[in-house]
């Protein structure tokens, strides 16, 4: 079995893998999932769907799709963007995923599955959070959020590390 922890899109293949495969499983993070189709009717995420729509339909390159995604969530990035050759992969198959709100997700057979599940979010976006705290209750999931940071919650080191190893332990136990 393995620890499987997904962060922003890849919390949705986590779930869909964990979903799929449950005997390989042994404990399931997930950092900030943009599960939208879960909170669609909510209107901070409603709000956020409608404008990403307009980014997954009308940006041509890389660049533009990432400025576009950054001001849909209410980011300035700076401009003009300049990506690596990996960054500029990983956007442009970012634009070639299922969008994050038409991915179809099992939450009630992921909940029935015994493994512990965590679901983790900074406090920086209305939208992510009310998406958090839909899937912890709906998976039956422990919530933790981490106060002042913003997307990228595991690189915040010791309060992330120490919240994951303890759920690595409850799995073990």
């Amino acid at each position: 079995g393995s620890h499987l922890v997904g962060h922003s899109y890849g919390g949705l293949l986590a779930m869909v893998a964990a979903t799929r495969c449950p005997e390989r499983v042994k404990s399931l993070v997930l950092i900030e999932p943009p599960a939208f189709g879960v909170t669609i009717h909510h209107p901070e995420v409603a709000n956020v769907v409608e404008r990403l729509k307009v980014v997954y339909e009308s940006a041509d390159t890389p660049e533009d799709f990432l400025a576009g995604f950054l001001r849909a969530l209410g980011t300035r990035p700076v401009e003009p963007l300049r990506l690596s050759s990996l960054h500029r992969k990983a956007v442009m198959a970012t634009m070639e995923e299922v969008e994050p709100w038409n991915i179809t997700l099992e939450l009630a057979r992921l909940a029935s599955y015994s493994f512990p599940k965590l679901v983790v979010s900074g406090d920086w976006h209305p939208a992510l959070m009310v998406t958090a705290e839909a899937l912890a209750r709906e998976l039956q999931a422990q919530r933790f959020v981490i106060k002042g940071v913003g997307h990228e919650i595991q690189k915040m080191g010791k309060p992330f590390n120490d919240r994951l190893k303890e759920l690595i332990h409850s799995a073990a136990n």
